[in-house]
């Protein structure tokens, strides 16, 4: 574990050294080590984190992709990524004998010699003698004796050992487990969802509403008690309804599909992280669709990021005047428009971003229009508005596709909402966007 911690220092301080690698941010400040990772991008995570020779056994999740479902249902994505994590290393730690966290144990005193009795100023030469050997022999007694040779391949031998009977683990038994666990969840994910949205509020707890105590009670004291009673429930119904909603998120490439048919996306997304089940989590999709009665060949079925980037490159930040590459659709913002500076913890300046996208809108509208027609077979340029063939009887084509053009405006537009940007939502409005010749 020293080791690893030494080389993960040295490849901070590299890094660091060099600029083109300043973007990766691994500084001391922000990393940490982890005793296992579930990974995707660096957006889309979850990890065991390890502090020091001691591993936490508590799984921190950075699912940005969640974002993009319903509460209810990133919730239970977020538990089955956590579990895919969480068991297969507590099964490799009991393996290794890493389970347990083993406290330092307290220093035992040491009982009082001779040496400790005498007078410090009456100690002679001899005594100095006597205790520097006794330092210098204590410090060779703490330094870890090298492993020889046969000691290291045992050792790797070992974990190798560990790490195959993991992998047959997962594969034949914890999978199987998980595969009625997640069969049984997505087949009946409109039936709960159906389940709770006609239930009766009245039954719910009050803590299920605590994001609607902030509004204003209309009304006196000598109100009817009934009317109280049916506004809570109103209030109620839409905490239940916004839980199984697809929230409203910038940067949605499309609008989502069936929550039964996302959840499915979703999950065989995660567990295809893990490369020894692929073969049953294909099985498993299949499956899933056969529960849904959708076709496993249908386009879309794949798993596609739903935030689609769109960055604004070097933004330099008026506190401490470092530009970075921000994606507006991703990037972690404070408030409506105010995106975070990660170098200093401050904000960027909302107007001088809201007139970066402007300009954005307006870059695009200009490449629109003024992009070259050209011939898909003779790449020849068209010059003429009454040709409808080249002379090589090509077709022509543009290089900006519509599909792409109307995408990007599509996502400026998913913006205005979410950060309250009415300069770029009035330009949107103004050019007509969903008029193209």
């Amino acid at each position: 574990m020293c080791d690893l911690q030494i080389f993960y220092t040295a490849l901070q301080q590299s890094i660091q050294s060099s600029r083109a690698l300043a973007e990766l941010n691994l500084n001391g400040d922000k990393s940490d080590v982890y005793y296992g990772v579930l990974w995707l991008d660096p957006s889309d995570w979850s990890g065991i984190a390890l502090s020091g020779t001691d591993i936490s056994w508590e799984v921190s999740s950075f699912w940005r992709f969640t974002e993009y479902l319903p509460p209810a249902v990133a919730d239970c994505v977020e538990t089955f990524a956590s579990n895919l994590l969480l068991e297969p290393q507590k099964r490799l730690g009991e393996r290794l004998g890493l389970l347990e966290n083993v406290s330092e144990a307290p220093p035992v005193p040491m009982e009082e010699t001779e040496l400790d009795a005498k007078d410090p100023a009456a100690m002679d030469d001899d005594d100095d003698e006597e205790l520097g050997e006794c330092a210098q022999q204590r410090d060779v007694d703490m330094e870890p004796a090298e492993p020889s040779k046969e000691e290291q391949a045992s050792s790797d031998k070992q974990t190798a050992q560990a790490l195959e009977e993991l992998t047959t683990w997962i594969k034949e038994v914890w999978f199987e487990e998980q595969r009625g666990t997640m069969l049984t969840y997505v087949a009946e994910l409109q039936m709960k969802r159906q389940k709770d949205l006609q239930q009766d509020t009245n039954n719910l707890p009050k803590g299920e509403d605590s994001e609607e105590e902030d509004e204003p009670e209309l009304g006196n004291d000598s109100e009817d008690p009934h009317a109280a009673a049916i506004r809570r429930q109103e209030r109620l119904r839409r905490q239940i309804e916004r839980r199984w909603a697809f929230p409203e998120v910038p940067g949605r490439r499309a609008p989502p599909g069936a929550i039964d048919f996302e959840a499915l996306r979703a999950i065989i997304q995660v567990y295809k992280l893990e490369d020894c089940i692929l073969d049953q989590v294909e099985q498993l999709r299949d499956l899933m669709c056969q529960k849904l009665r959708v076709s496993s060949f249908q386009q879309g079925l794949d798993f596609e990021k739903p935030c689609f980037p769109l960055i604004l490159r070097d933004v330099r930040c008026d506190r401490c005047c470092v530009a970075k590459h921000v994606d507006v659709t991703s990037h972690p913002h404070r408030a409506p428009g105010l995106w975070v500076c990660e170098n200093c913890d401050g904000v960027y300046n909302k107007d001088g971003m809201e007139a970066r996208l402007v300009d954005l809108f307006h870059s695009t509208i200009q490449a629109w229009h003024s992009q070259e027609i050209k011939c898909s077979k003779c790449r020849g340029l068209r010059n003429c508005q009454m040709q409808d063939f080249c002379e090589c009887f090509g077709r022509w084509q543009v290089n900006f596709k519509e599909a792409d053009f109307r995408l990007i405006i599509h996502i400026l537009r998913s913006l205005t909402g979410p950060h309250s940007l009415h300069w770029l939502r009035e330009t949107l409005e103004s050019h007509a966007i969903s008029m193209l010749p």
